[in-house]
């Protein structure tokens, strides 16, 4: 049953029909990528060339692209690629050249490597998801081909086996036989008796040379390639005219001599083909054995039981069938265990289908209750297509509506896809844009395409309201059914009995979609209203009428479409004291923002329990977390952009490269400025004059600043796309601080400009920003104010789409800006210090209230009426550069007082300031049970497994004999508890142990816990006083707080829980610090002077007071290092104080100061399992806001 074959393929009753239709859906895929074959071509013919013998890979290339007619340059490289040649992707997808980085141009790709499969993930990122799904296609038929050379028209696999074992016999003794007669006796033992590269012995695996075993596990000189080279250069040496040489020549050139039996391609067999071979041994087996013949209450024979298992796959839609499960969905139709030939009797495959839609199936992004649809239904591939194609601009200008129409109805309905390139020419003759035109809001192509439509336009002829509704209902069965084609029919078959022909409902069977989109179709047709005209019209059909994307759809002031949102989705209202966790489960969200989301929920909760009243605003922050596999590639990208640039001197080229390499590695390539010269190339953006390089790492120098393209009084934007690197004198004088960027600064740059963005160096939108010659116009600078919610994360949105269901319109949502509070902090000089402690988290939550309260308030929820009926009428100032220079009042809300220092007016900045001077912020840490792998990886055999060890099986009680089996150490826990028993030598005592992790299920109370302490502890007479303590717990030992860590023989490992705090102008001090510690650039503020001050101060904390309690003490070691400290560099100094910062940061405390003589490790704190050596160890128990706390005694409770 291990290797049941692969699942894959199908219909293998009728191979020519089979290949035919995965050769038409090759054609259907490829006609996307402008790949165009002839979908009439003899398939016949053409498996007869891929499957002949007698001709090489080349030679079938060339004949199979003669037969389909594939002429052009990508066509035939499909062709090379069907053969099992090597091909690059570029050549197949010639768009990937404009949007690959430079080493992934040179990306090749070969069915036939052996190496394929471990690097298709690589290969589905680099071509797209819609290139791959045509690779994947051609990959079938590659497979169909592999599968019928290794059948050999043989009826059963072992038949084909026999055969191929037989032939490589009989290729052997023709080798020998031609070897001994032309070769010298040591070549001849050397090829079949030495394990030397390109040997037969290591062609063949064998572990005997020489009379000595030796293990190959290497495939390093044993492929055939190597093989067949050695077998060509002995056979260099025999006559011209030997038959026998001839034949072992011929036979190498069609890759048939000395064939294998155990073979990568044997991967490729289906299924099918191994059930039909088991069938038929269990056949022959049933004459003589006749327990295989007896039925049971299903009336099937235990033969056919055998069979079924071996053939079986749980249809995903059906999921997990175990009546424990709580996480299934399957719907039962009788108790008891689900077997293959059980399935139906036991589960209702139909409601289960059904039930797998309602809870599997996501949820509208904006209509939390709606079903998404899938991604290849019509409604949604028409969106997505309308929501790229409205966003394309020439020189900056939109479409007319009815050339965006064109462009959907002739090109995209066909279902070809557009690049950049053609969508330009296409204009061009349109005589909407010359050559020189700027073509942005798109990359290089077009994603999607409307390719649904197209086959089932061919499907039906053409497609009229209900023949439309019927492929929508088609679409949605094949997308949950998957490959369950008899599910689909028979799906077909109840809704429209009789409505398609045979060939029709061959068509769409073969039909494939196994994904799903974000929005449902009662959003897309959901009817909003313009607020003017009073015209009532739908999502889907705005789109197709106008030139808008969705997002700005929503956000327009001129339609209702928000209201309509909140609406349709208002449900029975929950209270914040009602809500519960499952409520969640209505969002499209994971686990991980459930969590989060959850915690924020829990955390309002307790504030109101807390006030006794809901709060008037919840404030959000709209920063855009950065995802954890996302690699800062600052180097690499510029490093290759340099490689590619032309016409630029070779020693010029080198220079820059190695600057990049210098800034990599000293950390200034994180710097603006430093990445801007780079991106630059080197030049003034205004002047296109040299920019001196040293000075621009030089911090603190002002000969050269960033200036923002969007001036910052109107615009906060601090994107690439917004900053330019230019001398600051000429910035001050010629560009100042106006949009768009002069007249005259323009006309002699915007060739410069054009150079940087054919080369890479500069986005279309930052290119755009520069050329543009009209000003920035109302409806522009709302926008970017109004940005927040677009800008949000989707766990913001959804988080903010909670509580309002929560709260309706009694407490208000307000979106705060990252940005906006790093300016605020900027501004007034609250230095943000990380390295230290977390308090910096609870003082940016602050100024986010601070921050948005003045934003909200200024310009409300609609930036636009704010500057058409305030701004322009001279009732508002709009100056975002001076928010905070002038009052911020709205009716009876006020956010701001400004400063007046000549009236003596302290402003509300006074308020702020002593807020942010408090170091009192309330920490609390996440507490979470151990998960994930159960032991460590390596496996000890028995000779050297102890009996802590844990068994390789423990199902199988067989396998639980570690002695002959071998076993697995590093046990995983998941939480501590706390036990009192007795000791023979010390009474009763009060320890800490572990629940293993693979015990963690079986554990339900307190007597399961004593039992494991009985019988796997070995513990006398155990009293458990605390069930769970999870790590993560807050523990007070002996007068000092710690987390609680993990688990090592007797000991636990505990990390600090007091962060040490300082004073503002040491905050400020420590900022510099970490700068040098991020970008490795030395603040002219930084003196060894200053260091050793603040090395003093930390020593200070250390000698008195709670640090001197803490477990490890670093006062002595710390005075002790004080005269290294002093001989060490400014850089050296500042990673030292950085590193003991380090020791009394929250949940960590190892350092590295090696470079004062203290070890590399310095501070790793552990306690004894033996609480009762203490004096004194209280559990601190605090709700999730911190704002309550319970302590348990551990020594007495």
């Amino acid at each position: 049953m291990k290797h049941r074959g692969n699942f894959y393929t199908k219909n293998l009753e009728d191979t020519s029909n089979s290949v035919k239709d995965i050769y038409l859906n090759i054609c259907r895929l490829a006609s996307q990528s402008d790949i165009h074959l002839d979908e009439k071509a003899d398939t016949d013919k053409l498996m007869e060339i891929l499957l002949n013998p007698a001709i090489n890979n080349k030679t079938k290339a060339v004949l199979a692209a003669q037969t389909v007619k594939a002429l052009t340059k990508q066509e035939t490289a499909l062709i090379k690629l069907m053969c099992g040649l090597k091909i690059k992707l570029v050549d197949m997808f010639p768009e990937l050249a404009d949007s690959l980085e430079e080493p992934d141009k040179k990306a090749s790709i070969s069915f036939s490597d052996n190496n394929y499969l471990d690097n298709v993930d690589s290969i589905e990122k680099l071509a797209g998801e819609d290139n791959f799904a045509l690779v994947s296609a051609v990959k079938e038929l590659y497979d169909a081909v592999i599968i019928q050379n290794i059948i050999q028209g043989h009826k059963f696999i072992s038949d084909a086996k026999m055969a191929s074992y037989e032939k490589h016999m009989n290729d052997l003794k023709l080798l020998k036989s031609v070897l001994r007669n032309n070769v010298t006796s040591k070549e001849f033992n050397r090829f079949f008796r030495s394990e030397e590269p390109g040997t037969y012995a290591a062609y063949v695996k064998s572990n005997n040379s020489y009379g000595k075993r030796t293990r190959r596990d290497s495939d390093k000189g044993r492929t055939q390639n190597d093989l067949y080279a050695s077998i060509k250069k002995l056979l260099s040496k025999v006559e011209e005219d030997d038959s026998d040489a001839e034949y072992i020549l011929d036979e190498i050139s069609k890759g048939t001599f000395l064939p294998k039996q155990r073979i990568t391609d044997n991967r490729l067999i289906p299924n099918q083909l191994y059930a039909s071979e088991l069938k038929a041994i269990l056949d022959n087996s049933a004459k003589h054995y006749d327990f295989l013949n007896e039925k049971d209450e299903s009336r099937m024979t235990v033969s056919e039981r055998i069979l079924s298992v071996f053939t079986f796959t749980m249809p995903y839609f059906v999921g997990p069938t175990s009546e424990y499960n709580s996480r299934g969905w399957a719907v039962r139709k009788e108790a008891g265990v689900v077997m293959p030939w059980n399935l139906e009797t036991k589960v209702d495959i139909k409601e289960s289908a059904k039930n797998f839609i309602e809870n599997m199936v996501g949820k509208c992004t904006y209509l939390s209750g709606e079903r998404v649809l899938p991604k290849a239904s019509l409604l949604y591939e028409k969106y997505a297509v309308l929501n790229e194609v409205n966003n394309i601009r020439v020189d900056g200008n939109k479409l007319p509506v009815e050339v965006k129409q064109e462009i959907v109805n002739r090109k995209l309905m066909a279902g070809k896809k557009l690049t950049k390139k053609q969508i330009h020419s296409f204009l061009v003759k349109k005589g909407l844009a010359d050559m020189d035109s700027l073509i942005t809001g798109i990359d290089d192509k077009l994603n999607n395409t409307m390719s649904s439509y197209k086959f089932f336009s061919e499907v039906f002829g053409t497609l009229d309201k209900d023949t439309e509704v019927m492929a929508e209902n088609i679409i949605l069965w094949s997308t949950i059914y998957g490959t369950s084609k008899t599910y689909v029919k028979e799906q077909i078959e109840n809704k429209y009995p009789g409505k398609l022909t045979a060939e029709q409902m061959k068509k769409v069977l073969n039909f494939k979609s196994d994904d799903w989109g974000r929005l449902s179709a009662e959003f897309l047709n959901m009817r909003g209203s313009n607020k003017e005209t009073d015209e009532r019209i739908s999502v889907i059909d705005l789109m197709w009428n106008e030139n808008i994307s969705l997002m700005e759809l929503i956000n327009d002031e001129r339609y209702d479409f928000m209201s309509v949102i909140k609406e349709k989705s208002k449900k029975e209202v929950k209270s914040i004291f009602t809500f519960e966790y499952d409520d969640l489960n209505e969002l499209y969200a994971t686990a991980a923002q459930k969590r989060a989301i959850w915690a924020a929920v829990k955390i309002v909760r307790e504030i109101i329990k807390i006030k006794g009243y809901a709060p008037e605003s919840i404030f959000l922050d709209t920063k855009k977390m950065r995802p954890k596999d996302k690699k800062d590639n600052r180097k690499s990208r510029l490093i290759d952009l340099y490689k590619g640039l032309k016409d630029v001197s070779k020693e010029w080229k080198e220079t820059m490269i190695n600057r990049i390499d210098e800034c990599d590695k000293d950390g200034s390539l994180k710097s603006k400025k430093v990445y801007l010269y780079f991106l630059q190339m080197g030049k003034d953006m205004y002047t296109w004059e040299d920019i001196n390089f040293n000075v621009v790492k030089t911090t603190g120098d002002n000969i050269y600043n960033i200036d923002h393209i969007y001036p910052k009084h109107f615009v906060k934007d601090e994107s690439l796309d917004n900053i330019v690197l230019t001398n600051s004198e000429f910035n001050g004088e010629e560009k100042k601080d106006i949009y768009p960027v002069p007249d005259k600064i323009y006309e002699a740059m915007h060739g410069n400009w054009l150079i940087l963005r054919k080369n890479g160096f500069m986005s279309a939108e930052k290119l755009v920003r520069l050329s543009d010659r009209h000003p920035m116009s109302d409806e522009k600078r709302a926008s970017f104010i109004g940005k927040s919610y677009i800008q949000a994360t989707s766990s913001t949105k959804m988080l903010a789409e909670v509580f309002n269901s929560i709260f309706n319109k009694d407490t208000k949502i307000i979106y705060a800006k990252t940005q906006e509070v790093a300016d605020f902090r900027k501004q007034y000089g609250f230095a943000k210090a990380t390295i230290y402690n977390d308090h910096y988290l609870a003082k940016d939550a602050y100024l986010n209230i601070v921050v948005g309260n003045v934003w909200y308030t200024k310009f409300t929820s609609s930036p636009i009426w704010f500057i058409e009926k305030e701004y322009r009428t001279g009732k508002a100032e709009y100056n975002l550069n001076r928010m905070y220079d002038f009052d911020v009042i709205r009716n009876d809300r006020v956010a701001w007082i400004a400063e007046r220092k000549k009236k003596d007016i302290a402003g509300s900045i006074a308020v702020v300031n002593k807020v942010m001077a408090k170091n009192t912020p309330i920490t609390t840490t996440k507490k979470l049970d151990g998960h994930g792998q159960i032991t460590e990886a390596t496996l000890y055999k028995g000779s050297k497994t102890k009996p802590e060890y844990f068994p390789i099986k423990t199902s199988d009680d067989r396998f639980k004999d570690m002695a002959k089996y071998g076993g697995k150490t590093g046990i995983a826990n998941t939480y501590a508890f706390l036990v009192e028993f007795t000791d023979k030598k010390k009474g009763r005592m009060r320890c800490l142990y572990t629940i293993p992790l693979y015990m963690a299920d079986n554990i339900k109370d307190k007597k399961d816990i004593e039992k494991y302490c009985t019988e796997k502890l070995g513990l006398t007479n155990p009293d458990v006083r605390i069930n769970k303590i999870a790590p993560g717990s807050e523990l007070e030992i002996d007068g000092y707080s710690y987390l609680l860590g993990g688990r090592s023989v007797n000991q636990f490992h505990v990390t600090n829980n007091i962060p040490m705090i300082f004073s503002q102008e040491w905050q400020s001090y420590i900022s510099k610090i970490e700068k040098y510690i991020n970008f490795k650039v030395v603040d002219k503020a930084v003196s060894a002077e200053k260091n050793l001050e603040l090395y003093d101060e930390i020593l200070s904390k250390h000698s008195t007071g709670v640090f001197s309690k803490k477990k490890l003490p670093m006062y002595e070691r710390l005075l002790a290092a004080r005269k290294k400290f002093i001989k060490l560099s400014v850089e050296e100094q500042l990673q030292v104080i950085c590193q003991m910062l380090t020791l009394t940061r929250m949940g960590t405390n190892m350092a590295n100061l090696s470079l004062i003589g203290e070890g590399s490790s310095v501070g790793i704190m552990n306690m004894s399992c033996n609480l009762s050596k203490n004096n004194s160890v209280i559990l601190v128990e605090r709700s999730i806001t911190g704002l309550y706390k319970k302590k348990i005694d551990m020594l007495t409770v």
